[in-house]
């Protein structure tokens, strides 16, 4: 069953030219002028699908390696590429052509990769969150790959998210499951195994998102897991246990954490069973207080801005209170909010990602649904090519 899609801007600022954004929809699309012009960088022209190519360019995920900007990964729905050329050319990683019309396989084929995440610490390890299949690891930036977490048989095998430990990157988590069961995983040898780190989570309902805070001590990190349906839960002791910290209209669906406050956590609840909303917590996840209910609600993203905290952006689907979807801004640390920028009718914002560099500037993903995309930056209309 093919995903709904929606752009993707997770990771895209290039982490060597900021200047430099890159943006996953039913293609892929770089800009060199911070988003004012785009060309499409993988497409029919310059993509070798290999064996199969029914799928084209349509991109679920992607990931810049930090450690070398011109090498660049991108998933459709059934298949991983590379570029080392800075997206001038794709080759497949899942196969290799042995003949004319012959291939022979190296691994990750027909899969649906939803997460790309460089291991933070050693150049080359790349893994590979994927529907179905579990996680893939390569230690070779791509070139063989190995399952190191593959499903549970009760809970089914799509993964969702990764994190890592601030300090000791060994120890990391992963999110699994299928639409109506989940678990959290855990690992503290880089992988090689994996253990349950469930107790307290309900096991009917799918973890899609899974967060760390840089505070602690490797052996008592909180950690936050949203639960679909079921509301947000907090581990204080490193995964070992969980409880519930708030069960609020709709779906937990993100947190963000104050940069300059560990504290001070934010978290968003999309529309499900519920109008969802925006909340926040002022010590660490014990009590929340929900903010501008009235026009926050069926939030999808909060980016906290790491030089101000005091000024917070949120994207956000129509909703009847307030229109059309869109992005909004607070300069007092969500106490009330401005909307500073509407989406196409109908339309929603779904992702924001802030330039590291000129925190000024924001990008924001806009899906309608008759599937049409378009993409947002500093308030002005940034028009993607046709398809």
């Amino acid at each position: 069953i093919r995903r709904q899609r929606q752009m993707c801007i997770r990771d895209s600022v290039d982490p060597v030219d900021h200047l430099t954004v890159y943006v996953g929809g039913e293609r892929l699309y770089k800009s060199i002028d911070s988003g004012s012009n785009w060309t499409e960088l993988a497409g029919p022209t310059n993509v070798t699908y290999g064996w199969v190519d029914f799928w084209g360019a349509s991109c679920t995920s992607f990931c810049v390696d930090p450690s070398d900007n011109s090498r660049i990964y991108f998933c459709n729905d059934a298949c991983i590429y590379r570029s080392t050329d800075g997206g001038a050319t794709f080759l497949p990683v899942y196969t290799e052509q042995v003949g004319q019309n012959a291939w022979t396989t190296t691994g990750p084929e027909i899969l649906c990769t939803t997460q790309v995440v460089f291991h933070p610490t050693t150049p080359g390890r790349i893994y590979f969150c994927c529907l179905d299949t579990g996680l893939l690891a390569s230690e070779d930036w791509g070139a063989s790959f190995s399952c190191i977490c593959p499903p549970r048989a009760s809970y089914g095998g799509d993964s969702w998210c990764l994190v890592f430990d601030p300090d000791n990157a060994d120890t990391m988590y992963i999110t699994q499951g299928e639409p109506y069961k989940g678990y959290v995983l855990k690992s503290t040898d880089g992988g090689q195994t994996w253990s349950l780190s469930n107790n307290g989570l309900p096991e009917d309902s799918c973890i899609y998102h899974i967060s760390i805070l840089d505070s602690g001590t490797i052996s008592s990190r909180t950690l936050f897991a949203c639960v679909k349906n079921a509301g947000l839960y907090r581990s204080t002791d490193s995964g070992s246990n969980w409880s519930l910290v708030l069960n609020a209209d709709g779906a937990p669906c993100m947190t963000s954490v104050d940069p300059s406050d560990p504290q001070r956590i934010f978290a968003a609840f999309q529309y499900s069973y519920g109008d969802g909303g925006l909340h926040v917590s002022t010590n660490g996840g014990d009590t929340w207080v929900q903010l501008d209910p009235t026009n926050m609600r069926d939030v999808r993203w909060v980016l906290v801005d790491p030089t101000d905290p005091q000024i917070v952006w949120v994207a956000q689907r129509g909703f009847s209170t307030v229109g059309t979807g869109g992005v909004w801004k607070s300069t007092d640390g969500g106490m009330s909010f401005t909307k500073m920028f509407s989406a196409n009718t109908p339309g929603w914002a779904s992702m924001l990602v802030m330039d590291p560099r000129d925190h000024n500037t924001v990008y924001a993903t806009f899906k309608d649904d008759s599937a049409q995309y378009d993409i947002s930056v500093s308030y002005t209309h940034l028009t993607l090519p046709t398809n």
